[in-house]
């Protein structure tokens, strides 16, 4: 995830913390900026589970991974207003979207989507109309596996991007309430122009996007 809301615990001053891992040189700079830690505090070190990428030969090009990433807003919410939030709304338009049901068709093709762990236990709240679409669930479904074998990742604010990009896989941000978010959450980035793909806040775009 790529806000600037933390705990203040992460921070060097709470004397927690000895060292910070960072799987980046860019985030070894934004930990030493924003965190305050020494350079020498911040060994770049990558991410194990990256291991696991190297040489992958079980993606399938023409599968989708949907991940949207949590919001603090939502996290005490109960079933029932959840299915009222933004995001809820956000979320079933694009999963429903008959636009992106042709797609799937057309080319023979799967949507799965998984979650964050903190919204798993709204994933049963989600209802997907085509039979191409499936809702992953943590308890039975292997997230690694299927960051492994899909061909193209579509998140919001997720740090799985970068899990993607790593594979030198297709990534498409949609980002259905981004300005809610930069209130709430705010980013190191610019949202409206991250290097590992194109955003948008329209369902409609993301779907063609997915035929370029």
């Amino acid at each position: 995830k790529i806000g600037t809301q933390v705990d203040p615990v992460l921070n060097a001053s709470s004397r927690i913390i000895d060292y910070f891992n960072a799987s980046t040189l860019d985030e070894q700079k934004i930990i030493h900026e924003h965190l305050d830690f020494k350079h020498s505090q911040i060994p770049v070190l990558g991410l194990a589970r990256w291991d696991k990428f190297k040489n992958n030969d079980k993606t399938d090009e023409k599968t989708l991974l949907y991940m949207p990433t949590w919001r603090r807003g939502l996290f005490n919410m109960t079933p029932d207003e959840f299915i009222q939030s933004d995001y809820y709304k956000g979320v079933s338009e694009l999963i429903n979207c008959s636009k992106l049901a042709q797609y799937l068709q057309t080319k023979d093709s799967r949507l799965y989507i998984y979650l964050h762990p903190f919204m798993q236990r709204f994933s049963e709240k989600l209802v997907a109309k085509s039979e191409r679409v499936k809702i992953l669930n943590s308890q039975v479904d292997d997230l690694p596996a299927y960051i492994q074998s899909t061909g193209t990742l579509i998140t919001d604010y997720s740090s799985v991007a970068w899990d993607f990009a790593f594979q030198r896989k297709k990534i498409i941000f949609y980002q259905f309430d981004r300005e809610a978010y930069l209130n709430e959450t705010g980013s190191y980035i610019d949202l409206k122009n991250n290097p590992l793909g194109p955003a948008y806040e329209m369902v409609g775009d993301v779907v063609s996007a997915l035929t370029t």
